[in-house]
């Protein structure tokens, strides 16, 4: 039985789907090993007659579309592998994985292996060339990484900060209520005075008429 994690691609462009690919970096956090897998060769399909030449340009170069379904072996998790893999690939008209190899190694084969398994099952999106798809060459660098106590103790500090930061917004509201409450106070108590004063100036001006009145 095999886990599979399903990785994105860290668009170059924030939003959009489609990525495009002159060099496209996918890091892999190794945190789920899978069972042991057998040796494979370091490449796909036949190689192209184009594929080692200088690329020709492309109106609208050739994209993936989606994360890439990434499995990590448990041997190689047990050993502690880590590297980037970086495979070729010859992404075709109709935008279909024709051939892929290893270009550079990430030093362990199980990697590498992976990595190139990935790019193969990758969905991608043709280049084009006035106004129609073409074939083209794309290099992806697919990165391992083991997760590590400070990944984790990161995720908790954050949490922590998070709760800080609950309680010195309920700290604020409370400071908040308690300000409006005197506030309140003030008014109603300066309204009395005014109500009082108002009061006392309509009985000394009562006071004065009834005075002239007698006189």
């Amino acid at each position: 039985m095999q886990n599979v994690m399903n990785i994105v691609s860290a668009p170059l462009f924030p939003g959009i789907r489609g990525v495009l690919l002159s060099t496209l970096t996918v890091a892999v956090l190794c945190a789920f090993p899978v069972s042991s897998m057998a040796q494979e060769p370091l490449s796909h399909g036949t190689r192209p007659s184009g594929f080692d030449s200088v690329q020709e340009p492309t109106e609208r170069p050739a994209a993936l579309l989606d994360g890439l379904e990434v499995t990590y072996p448990e041997s190689a998790h047990k050993q502690r592998l880590e590297g980037v893999s970086i495979i070729a690939a010859w992404i075709d008209r109709q935008g279909y994985v024709s051939y892929a190899e290893v270009h550079e190694s990430s030093g362990h084969r199980f990697l590498d292996s992976i990595a190139l398994r990935a790019v193969v099952r990758g969905d991608f999106r043709a280049a084009q060339r006035n106004g129609r798809t073409v074939g083209s060459r794309v290099t992806i660098p697919v990165e391992f990484r083991l997760q590590r106590d400070e990944d984790q103790y990161d995720a908790v500090k954050s949490e922590e900060q998070l709760r800080q930061e609950a309680e010195e917004l309920r700290r604020a509201r409370q400071m908040i209520e308690e300000e409006r409450i005197r506030l309140e106070e003030e008014i109603r108590r300066l309204k009395q005075r005014q109500k009082s004063d108002t009061l006392h100036q309509d009985q000394d001006s009562s006071t004065k008429q009834s005075g002239e009145f007698i006189r």
